[in-house]
């Protein structure tokens, strides 16, 4: 007891105290480092999962972010010139490429510029701006002392020609793997990688070719998640019928399309004649 005593309150007092709040400091702190040890073994793999499928949204850049009304600057129902030119340094040019007996309505196609603000030599389009209806007027002269709007003439004997807006957005269509939606989705994104997400997609038409003869190979497709956009996969060797479309999307089978690529994305809102999908 006296030795007790002598611990606690003799000459060594503050010897034995200094050394035991050593040895509690110590044994919280191994503590602390245990339980971190445990959450971050816990919780690794979710935030693996969680950075996968987030990979591109910190950071995220607006210039290039697709949205279900959006590609970048470029948003359905608003002016697109001015964001083309000083925001991404495209040239454009009308695009008319109708065919006989063929509904259009033109468009835009923005390029990439050199230094000297012309258009680079055989370049592709990164986008293509599909303009806003302005009059279904079939009458070629109605509306020409208009500066904001121009005329297309389209379809057999003209009857799906109609005006439209010089200035204002309709529809997009996205060509460049530059442009991404926030879970990373975009041009050359394969449909595998798609389904570990999304676990599905929805199989709504067929492109290039002629479908009613069965030699149509670009399958069309909608994810849920993004209702105002419309993916295009690349080519490949099987035939696209659209008769079997719905067979695909009630067995959620798509294992013959899964290596395939997007090819084309399109942010629609409004078709180019108006009518809402």
């Amino acid at each position: 007891m006296k030795k007790i005593r002598g611990i606690l309150f003799g000459k060594y007092r503050m010897k034995y105290i200094h050394i035991l709040l050593i040895i509690i400091l110590g044994a919280l702190v191994m503590g602390s480092s245990q339980e971190t040890s445990k959450k971050g073994l816990y919780s690794k793999g979710s935030k693996t999962r969680r950075a996968k499928l987030n990979k591109f949204t910190n950071n995220m850049d607006a210039k290039f972010l697709i949205t279900n009304d959006s590609a970048g600057y470029f948003k359905i129902g608003k002016p697109w010139q001015k964001n083309a030119k000083e925001v991404y340094n495209y040239a454009y040019k009308e695009r008319n490429q109708c065919g006989y007996e063929a509904c259009c309505s033109g468009g835009f196609e923005l390029i990439k510029t050199d230094v000297d603000k012309k258009l680079e030599k055989e370049s592709s389009p990164d986008i293509i701006i599909i303009p806003k209806t302005f009059s279904n007027n079939r009458e070629k002269n109605a509306f020409k002392n208009n500066p904001d709007v121009f005329f297309v003439e389209s379809g057999f004997d003209g009857e799906c020609s109609s005006w439209y807006f010089k200035d204002k957005v309709g529809g997009i269509i996205i060509l460049s793997d530059a442009f991404k939606t926030k879970d990373g989705i975009g041009v050359g994104t394969r449909l595998q990688d798609i389904l570990k997400v999304y676990g599905a997609i929805e199989l709504i038409g067929c492109s290039g070719g002629d479908p009613e003869a069965d030699n149509s190979n670009e399958f069309l497709f909608k994810i849920p998640s993004y209702p105002g956009l419309e993916f295009v996969l690349d080519e490949g060797d099987n035939i696209c019928n659209v008769g079997e479309l719905d067979s695909y999307n009630k067995s959620s089978n798509f294992s013959h399309l899964k290596n395939r690529k997007i090819i084309k994305i399109t942010v629609y809102g409004k078709d180019p004649f108006g009518r809402t999908r």
